[in-house]
Order: C-alpha cells, then structure tokens, then sequence
C-alpha cells in the first residue's frame, strides 16, 4: 500500500517534468493552480466532475484530493470512485491519466480516450450534464473545419478555447459550478463569435468570479496571460467580482524552479 502511494507521488513527479507543450498548446497545468480551483469550487460527496480535456489528469487528482477529506465509509469511498469523468483525445496523455487514476486508487477510471468537440452541441440531455466542471482548456489548438458543425452558427469558432467553453456551457447541470481557465483573447476579444458565446455565459450563467493570474505562471511554455472563470448554472450574471493575482513578493516571474505555489493564491482566498 506504501509502495503504491510512493510511486504515484513519483509518477506526479514524472508529469511534472513532462510538461512540454505540444503543437496544440498542450501543456500541464501547474499543480498550484488545479489545487486553488479545486478547492475554490468545494467537492461534496455524491457531486460528479467533469474534465473534456483532462491531459494527465491534473484537475481530477485536485479534485479527488479535497474529496477525500469527506469519505469515512466505503459507501463514501464508492461514491469518491464514480466521481470523476474524463476525457483526452491524445493517445499519450490519456494514457499516462488512466495510469494516474489506478495509482490514485481508482479501479475503474472513467477516463476516455475522444474527441470531447467531435459531438452535436444539441444532443446533450441531462445524462450528458455534471455537477462540476474543472478545466484548462487548449487554446490555439487547431481542429479540423469540419468540428464547428457541432455546433450552432452563432457559437461556431474556429478557437479551440471558445468551443470548448460552449461545451461546458452546454454540459453543466441546472445549480452546476465550474472553473474554467481562459485567455485574454476570449476575455477581450470582439468577433461575433465570442461576443455571441459571451453573452451566453452573462446571460445564462452566474459569472460571479474572474481572477486574473500573473502571465509567467505557464512559463516557460507560453507567456499568454491567463484567468480563471468561476460560473454558475443558476441565474443570469449580476455583478462580478474581479480580482488580479500579482507576483508575490521577491519574485520577478514564475520559472520551471521557481513555480508558483497554491500558498500564492492565499490573498484570493481571503
């Protein structure tokens, strides 16, 4: 049992120094970051997460993490078990997050290897939905012309970003939470699509969080600045809260041997 706890604390490590960026913008999301946004969005026993592109699975360990803190009986364990959905559409990563999830203790990991924009937007029904959604989404990525026919004229971009963010929109239950990261290209820009997918997300969802995190904290793999939306199925947006995270003191950027740590997120979480 000690074994198996130890080496999934080395292969963490092995992922970690995995993180090269790909011709799609892949890259690992900083372990900092998935624990502030999984424990911002505070798991509860018997809720079920979602991530459609789970890379290595760095968001579904955060979320098993502070999970684990409520499981007492093995009715709890059980229910910790059939929390988790993911999915990856490269062969490598998915494999390397399926092995995570068996090291994680997970017997049987809900993790499939698809194309999570390949699907008709129209089709989800409410089987389709889940209580939570944690993701990074692939930004620049380029995805076949044919993908934007999944989806309605107005929402159909050519940005990976902005697909999968109508994904989400579209795959959150009624009273769901979610925390998304996000570019500034979507954030500011004006083209009809992402003005349309906008104003979805203001008009259909709570949009009452968007922390802005410093630029170096992909480094070195993009310099792209990046925030963090927290939205919730319930009501229209009223009011949002904006909060810029800036370098914590004594450092000038973020590096592989300087990276950002989840007590640096301590002034949001106040």
């Amino acid at each position: 049992m000690k074994e198996s706890h130890d080496f999934g604390f080395v292969y963490e490590e092995i992922l970690r120094e995995l993180q090269s960026a790909g011709s799609s913008g892949e890259f690992y999301t900083p372990r900092a970051v998935t624990e502030f946004m999984a424990q911002m969005i505070k798991p509860k026993l018997g809720e079920k997460m979602a991530d459609f592109a789970c890379g290595t699975g760095g968001f579904i360990t955060s979320w098993l993490g502070q999970l684990q803190k409520q499981v007492s009986t093995t009715a709890d364990a059980k229910q910790l078990d059939n929390s988790i959905y993911g999915i990856e559409k490269k062969p490598f990563p998915y494999l390397l997050c399926v092995t995570n999830m068996l090291l994680h203790d997970i017997e049987i990991p809900n993790i499939y290897h698809a194309n999570s924009l390949r699907h008709n937007l129209l089709d989800y029904t409410d089987d389709d939905k889940f209580d939570v959604i944690l993701m990074n989404p692939p930004y620049g990525g380029h995805e076949d012309k044919s993908i934007q026919g999944f989806f309605p004229d107005d929402l159909a971009s050519s940005e990976t970003a902005d697909l999968f963010l109508s994904v989400i929109m579209y795959r959150l239950k009624k009273n769901g939470r979610a925390a998304v990261i996000i570019p500034d290209g979507f954030l500011f820009g004006t083209d009809n699509t992402k003005v349309a997918i906008k104003k979805k997300l203001l008009e259909e969802f709570h949009l009452h969080t968007v922390v802005r995190m410093p630029s170096s904290v992909f480094n070195p793999y993009t310099s792209i600045t990046t925030n963090i939306l927290f939205f919730e199925n319930t009501h229209p947006t009223n009011e949002t809260w904006f909060y810029r995270l800036d370098m914590p003191q004594g450092y000038k950027h973020f590096s592989k041997t300087k990276p950002m740590k989840v007590e640096h997120f301590a002034p949001v979480v106040e």
